[in-house]
């Protein structure tokens, strides 16, 4: 760490009286619990494309290379697939739009949690997710996040916006 950040903290930390105490790791649990928790691996989310069934139909389509000719012929789960047919591809078994990885339903609110753990606010969540991946409404689901978490709004560069209402007419001069 930089110097000036440790001395910011011990500034920080003399208006404070406590006492410094080692504690076991074994008498820790929940510390211990925390930094043990596993991670959603690349195998799991291939995993579970396999077993989701809309990922499944999108996975055999990309697979197979066999889409209906006509966006009518397609159920409303899969339209989003349909849109970026001409982008999916498979890659060591699991289903990538361009770089980033299509995440499955039952991963999207573990992952919506984990962008949203550091409350970085709506542009830098969703620029993050673009880097890695993508899932349908993606974008709308972050906004909702954001816009109902107090730190997150605390963070974001822009107050709020104002309801826009229009002045009063006069009546006549003043």
């Amino acid at each position: 760490m930089a110097a000036h950040r440790l001395q910011r903290y011990a500034i920080f930390l003399s208006g404070y009286s406590f006492t410094i105490q080692f504690i076991k790791g074994v008498d820790n649990g929940n510390a211990d619990a925390l930094s043990r928790l596993p991670l959603i691996s690349y195998l799991d989310i291939c995993e579970e494309i396999k077993r989701d069934l809309v990922l499944k139909e999108v996975f055999f389509k990309v697979f197979t290379g066999k889409w209906p000719d006509n966006i009518k012929n397609i159920s409303d789960e899969l339209k989003p697939y349909y849109y970026r047919k001409n982008e999916l591809a498979i890659e060591q078994g699991c289903l990538m739009w361009g770089h980033r990885l299509v995440i499955p339903t039952k991963f999207r609110k573990e992952l919506l949690q984990e962008l949203h753990s550091t409350h970085l606010g709506i542009v830098k969540m969703k620029s993050l997710a673009r880097s890695y991946v993508w899932c349908p409404k993606i974008d709308d689901d972050i906004e909702k996040i954001t816009k109902e978490c107090e730190k997150c709004l605390a963070n974001s560069d822009s107050p709020p916006r104002s309801i826009l209402h229009s002045w009063p007419w006069p009546e006549g001069p003043a």
